[in-house]
């Protein structure tokens, strides 16, 4: 059962670091291009819009 457990942790942090590892190379692929644009989307802005969507 010890084994399993291990193996399990090794993989879910396998593959959470070559997610993250894909998503940095995408964005370091389009960072340097002037016709790409990147816009920040703060948590607020999210509190924001899920306030308006209640009030209709």
């Amino acid at each position: 059962m010890r084994h399993i457990f291990s193996f399990i942790i090794l993989l879910f942090t396998t593959l959470t670091y070559s997610q993250s590892d894909a998503i940095e190379r995408y964005f370091k692929d389009y960072q340097q291009n002037q016709g790409f644009t990147s816009v920040y989307v703060s948590p607020k802005m999210f509190q924001m819009m899920a306030k308006k969507r209640r009030w209709h």
